[in-house]
């Protein structure tokens, strides 16, 4: 057999975890070591040999498919893969080669394809569930996991392969029946012998797997109480989230249950405490326990849920107006608003629209002769977050891989101050892991960008704590606020005013990456908190912990909190919120992890309207756009955009769920409830999913999607004016300044259009990392960040030769 001419050697389990953003985010992948050279024929050969030169007939064997998926011309990668498209079936006798392909990235894209054709793929995608070559299983069982509800065909396959020798394949065989919610029920026997797993990473998906299938999971009863007090904290906390899911049929397990109140991990004791109350009337000896847990702030929410539900009373959201201060009234000249020449939050202004008023940027620029180059500084390997520049500092999170300015070796998010003039450091932020299980979950990078008041810096730490710096650090040799005894004290360090710790003081269980970039009115900062799904990707572990919050600036105090979309959440909460003035009121408009746009009195918290920014009869699936499947849902991950009396949205997808349609919709911000069917100016359907805030000026709003798609659309119609596609996924690195739209790519390429009607190409630069954030600009300077470094660009005048 031609398998034979492969050795592979075993899958080896690496959790790598990536945003999107955003809208960011972190997600499990694989690697196998590549076969030696001599042991890799090319794929053509392959395919002769597997089918003869009678199957090879339609296929054009002799077109070398892989070697134009590695292509750096990017035409060249965009075309084969519409050929792969076009063959249909024709293709998968290709596919299945690909996907012994060593290059990740062209067994990705097999697999993408793969998912795409939907229910014709499914009976060799079985088929490949049998093969005797790991790598084969592993993009097959993906396969099906993307293809959520149509992969129904292969829950008793997908069952077997919770057996797999292979970790990383079982593993996503357990989230592929996740996926499948209760229709994956016939699997519950396999996954209950799941749960007694050896690797720590299959017992939490297979827990995950059966809370999403919900009460038809009560087989596994026994075993998931056995987990309560496994070693591993993550295990622990998917087992009381896969009873809670089960919810009264639970109740043997309500002396383990009262047990995990007291578990020294926060996600546990909240977990445990809600399916104490799915339990209901049966878990009532858990009581005192759970009384004794509302002392536990991170706690009290669940807990209150719990007790109710255990004594049959009403159960009532734990949201709204917290404290009562006269301070706190917010009127609409106390929206901050930076002044020009700087750019003081993310997008420049609380209307989100990133427009600046700088003019005299460069247009074009070379790293390697310096053109144009003012300075350059090296971070880290991880930046999503946009730049933020004073009077004399620019702000940007990171990671601690470079341990710029210190050799602390530790994990952790970062936020740096360099000197504007230099990109020296001035003094940085660390959020080093809190150990609360979410380790091999949650990103070591801050994607927050910050927000600068004066003396006074706001931002969210990798660790989901909000915090209020003072923006001098300790270089004023003053330790202010109430906290005293901030680790890091060195002239290098920051100096910690007070912190908001989402998850000891509100219970949120952050998903991937805590990213909002906050907005302030008044003394009140607005907060999208980030709680998100579970391991699994399915289920949402602190169903009753807030989405969205109002904070007091000045001490960090909660002063309304609204739970929102939190039980609903597709995939995590991204989105940045953004202000606007609508009748005399100022109105926060936040965007959802359910694809709903909420809008909310920003004194009170209290909801004004909502909607639902997907079309009717979409449904939710991650992965690319299945060929005769039904519209997938979006969630949203870009800020809300308000400009002249609209709110624009754009929703989209985290990039590793693959590409698909997007949406771009024009909002009449007036009306109540819900006001989806009412207040829908137009909607823009011909764009891809988007992490970009879209940009609107001079009558036109300017987007870009995932699919490498820059639009120029008509403010008033929705119509697209151009649209130009940069063959590079774009995130969120989208600016207009200086009659210009910068837009970079996932490639580091820069592409700088005119504003206009027209299309009109003006340079494309390199800064040969990905893009993965938006640039900003200030006195002449335009600043833009890459996966790695930080560039400050300024159009120099030439040298003469006799310098």
């Amino acid at each position: 057999m031609a398998f034979s001419l492969f050795k592979y050697s075993p899958l080896k389990l690496s959790i790598v975890l990536i945003l999107g953003v955003i809208g960011l985010y972190s997600c499990l992948s694989f690697s196998n070591s590549p076969a030696p050279e001599n042991e890799n024929p090319k794929v053509e050969d392959l395919l002769l040999e597997l089918h003869g030169k009678e199957g090879m007939s339609g296929i054009e064997g002799g077109r070398n498919w892989a070697d134009e998926l590695l292509s750096e011309d990017r035409k060249t990668k965009k075309k084969v893969f519409q050929d792969l498209l076009e063959l249909k079936t024709k293709a998968i006798p290709i596919l299945e080669i690909l996907f012994l392909h060593p290059e990740e990235s062209v067994r990705e894209s097999a697999q993408d394809l793969f998912t795409r054709m939907g229910e014709e793929a499914i009976p060799s995608l079985l088929k490949l569930l049998d093969s005797n070559v790991g790598i084969q299983r592993y993009h097959a069982i993906c396969c099906f996991r993307d293809m959520g509800p149509q992969a129904e065909k292969a829950v008793s396959a997908l069952g077997e392969c919770l057996d797999d020798a292979e970790i990383a394949n079982a593993m996503e065989a357990a989230r592929a029946l996740a996926q499948l919610r209760e229709k994956a029920a016939p699997a519950v026997e396999q996954l209950a012998k799941a749960l007694e797993h050896p690797h720590w990473i299959v017992r939490v998906m297979a827990a995950g797997a059966l809370s999403s299938i919900g009460p038809k999971s009560a087989p596994a009863i026994r075993p998931l109480i056995i987990l309560l007090i496994d070693e591993d904290v993550s295990v622990r906390r998917a087992a009381a989230d896969a009873l809670a899911a089960i919810g009264q049929e639970a109740w043997p397990a309500t002396d383990a249950l009262i047990a995990s109140l007291k578990d020294e991990n926060l996600y546990v004791r909240i977990c445990a405490a809600g399916a104490l109350g799915s339990i209901g009337p049966k878990a009532k000896a858990a009581l005192e326990e759970l009384n004794k847990a509302l002392k536990d702030p991170g706690l009290n929410s669940e807990a209150t849920w719990a007790i109710a539900r255990i004594q049959g009373k009403p159960v009532k959201n734990i949201e709204g107006l917290q404290q009562s201060d006269s301070s706190l009234n917010v009127e609409a000249s106390q929206i901050f608003q930076p002044k020009d020449g700087q750019w003081l939050m993310f997008c420049g202004n609380a209307r989100r629209n990133a427009v600046s008023s700088e003019t005299g940027l460069p247009e074009t620029w070379d790293l390697e002769t310096g053109k144009n180059l003012l300075w350059s500084v090296r971070l880290g390997t991880e930046m999503y977050g946009s730049p933020i520049v004073t009077k004399d500092k620019v702000y940007i999170g990171s990671d601690n891989t470079i341990q710029l300015g210190t050799d602390l070796d530790i994990q952790a998010g970062t936020l740096f101050a360099l000197d504007k003039a230099t990109g020296k450091l001035i003094w940085k932020d660390l959020a080093p892991r809190l150990g609360r299980g979410l380790e091999d979950f949650l990103l070591d990078t801050t994607t927050s960008s910050p927000l600068i008041e004066g003396e006074r810096l706001y931002y969210i730490t990798a660790q989901a704590q909000l915090r209020c710096l003072d923006t001098e650090g300790f270089r004023d040799k003053e330790n202010d606020g109430p906290i005293k005894d901030e680790v890091f004290i060195s002239k290098v360090d920051a100096d910690l005013i007070w912190e908001l710790d989402f998850g000891s003081q509100l219970g949120v269980y952050p998903h991937e990456a805590p990213n909002c970039s906050v907005v302030s009115v008044g003394n009140l900062l607005m907060v999208c908190t980030s709680n998100g799904v579970d391991e699994a990707h399915k289920n949402v572990p602190a169903p009753r912990a807030p989405s969205f919050l109002g904070v007091d600036k000045r001490n960090g105090k909660v002063v309304w909190k609204v739970i929102g979309p939190s039980p609903n959440v597709f995939h995590g909460q991204w989105s940045s919120p953004s202000l606007a003035v609508v009748r005399g009121k100022v109105v926060a408009f936040f965007g959802g992890g359910d694809g709903w746009l909420y809008a909310l009195d920003s004194k009170t918290g209290d909801e004004i309207w909502r909607l639902d920014g997907n079309p009717e009869g979409s449904v939710w699936r991650t992965g690319s756009d299945i060929k005769g499947g039904k519209l997938q849902k979006n969630n949203i991950i870009a800020s809300p955009l308000y400009d002249q009396g609209v709110v624009y949205l754009a929703m989209g997808q985290d990039p590793e769920h693959g590409l698909g349609q997007g949406r771009l919709l024009a909002i009449d911000p007036q009306g109540s409830g819900d006001v989806t069917k009412k207040r829908v100016l137009w909607s823009q359907d011909k764009v891809g999913r988007s992490l970009t805030t879209p940009i609107a000026h001079e009558g036109l709003i300017y987007m870009a999607d995932l699919n490498g798609e820059v639009h120029c659309i008509d403010q008033k119609t929705g119509k697209i004016q151009w649209s130009h596609d940069l063959l590079a996924r774009i995130w969120s690195s989208i600016f207009v300044a200086d009659g210009r739209l910068y837009v970079g790519d996932e490639d580091g390429t820069v592409t700088v259009f005119k504003l206009g009607k027209e299309k009109k190409i003006l340079a494309r630069n390199e800064v040969y990392s990905t893009a993965w954030a938006a640039p900003c600009a200030a006195e002449g300077v335009l600043y833009f960040p890459t996966a790695s470094s930080l560039y400050a660009f300024k159009v120099k005048e030439p040298k003469k030769k006799s310098e």
